[in-house]
């Protein structure tokens, strides 16, 4: 067992103040979003969040990738490079191979759902790998867990408590040196639940810069989605009118009111 698994979760890069819990963020409290690897969450919520940002008079939030972010690793020419939106997808990386270390690079640990080797005896008999679990199908392999997260998570070590004790994973900030391993394959996920679709193209671009072999989808999920900026705009627009019109007393003129630009 000598490859060596590298797995990347888009929102590393994305800042959500709700996870900076000793930052000062004005718009905080924009960030309080469900979250689940439904459509509703992937596609459907996203307007209606973005118009949120809009009509505080805010910048979308965006994805912050340190331009030399794939430099910092160690990657086989040949490396399999594996993209997909869930990361479920990494507990069966290369084809469901054994890795001597597995190295995540995310803002969860993802070894959820299972707290005593009971449940995890019962975890394997079922079968059934998520997004929030992935990473005890390595652990049952044998594997060397290693857990990155961003700097700017300061929620990291109280969400490091809840990693079973028994389970012998590395865990720690991000420090930004070099793995002292080589990666033969790479997972990337891009957590459409979780990072919004007008970081899209930004996603599309980080994944195919990574070095390596020929790059593999493993899903097939659209990577890039459909944004139209203009709705969510409309939307913040039309809210605001509509509460002018609630303040004066006059909302009858709404009720017909179609959220079309």
């Amino acid at each position: 067992m000598s490859s060596n698994l590298l797995m990347v979760d888009w929102d590393y890069f994305f800042y959500n103040p709700l996870y900076a819990v000793d930052g000062d963020h004005p718009d905080f409290w924009l960030y309080d979003w469900g979250h689940a690897e439904r459509s509703l969450f992937i596609d459907h919520a996203w307007p209606t969040r973005a118009s949120a940002f809009f009509r505080h008079g805010s910048g979308l939030p965006q994805v912050e990738v340190p331009p030399d972010w794939w430099s910092r690793f160690t990657i086989a020419p040949d490396a399999r490079v594996e993209v997909s939106d869930s990361n479920m997808y990494s507990g069966i990386a290369g084809g469901g191979q054994d890795f001597k270390n597995v190295y995540l690079y995310d803002a969860h640990h993802d070894l959820y759902r299972v707290e005593t080797p009971q449940e995890l005896e019962d975890w394997a008999e079922q079968g059934q790998i998520t997004c929030e679990d992935w990473m005890w199908a390595h652990h049952l392999r044998g594997s060397k867990l290693h857990w990155r997260w961003p700097q700017w998570f300061t929620y990291g070590p109280q969400m490091r408590k809840e990693i079973p004790s028994w389970v012998k994973c590395d865990s720690r900030k991000d420090d930004g040196k070099t793995p002292p391993v080589t990666f033969d394959v790479v997972s990337i996920c891009r957590s459409g639940a979780w990072v919004p679709p007008w970081c899209d193209p930004a996603f599309q671009q980080f994944y195919e810069s990574c070095p390596g072999g020929d790059i593999v989808q493993v899903d097939d999920v659209p990577l890039v989605r459909t944004w139209d900026e203009e709705l969510p705009r409309h939307m913040a627009k039309l809210y605001d009118e509509q509460m002018k019109q609630l303040a004066t007393g006059n909302a009858n003129s709404f009720v017909n009111a179609k959220l079309s630009p």
